[in-house]
């Protein structure tokens, strides 16, 4: 069983028996089911008085392997994933589409040559149920869940600092040559 919080708040959380995913927020606060999934996982909002709707939102994965609770995130959020990411870029670019387009395949490009071969199975299986159990709720989604989540986890490993991404960029980016291009 995982238990994932996000929210654009922080919340300090502390064990309770009586909430219906185990955790106590707040004084003066809502737990509601906004969602259920085929293998029993669930997606709850949480509204605390003082800071308002939708306070934090927690995803209460279950599933007999990584790639079940995967593919439970992937219906219960999937749709949103995009949006999320989306939003990111655009902050990261000032909002111009085509420097969102060049982040997102240097972040998978960056995935396939490094963290991808770093991070355990465990990990890669429950990304490819993301995928799956997105397609599965949205079959015309124009994105690809478990790329989402692969460059979240590269934006979080990025390196430290801008000498260090400008090296990246120069040195291990795979350019055509000037010289090759001009023949």
């Amino acid at each position: 069983k995982t238990l994932q919080l996000f929210s654009a708040a922080t919340l300090f959380l502390s064990v309770q028996a009586n909430d219906p995913v185990g955790y106590s927020v707040a004084d003066n606060y809502n737990t509601t089911l906004v969602k259920s999934a085929p293998g029993g996982s669930s997606l709850y909002t949480i509204d605390v008085d003082s800071l308002g709707e939708g306070t934090a939102f927690i995803l209460d994965l279950h599933g007999d392997s990584r790639y079940d609770m995967g593919y439970d995130q992937g219906v219960l959020i999937g749709d949103k994933m995009d949006a999320s990411i989306t939003s990111l870029l655009n902050y990261l670019s000032g909002g111009v589409e085509v420097l969102n387009d060049i982040m997102k395949e240097i972040l998978l490009w960056q995935w396939d040559i490094a963290l991808s071969k770093q991070t355990p199975n465990d990990y890669i299986e429950e990304l490819r149920g993301i995928t799956d159990g997105s397609k599965d709720t949205n079959p015309n989604a124009t994105y690809n869940a478990g790329d989402i989540g692969a460059i979240g986890i590269v934006l979080a490993n990025l390196p430290g600092d801008g000498s260090d991404i400008v090296y990246v960029l120069l040195n291990e980016l795979p350019f055509i040559k000037i010289q090759e291009y001009e023949k």
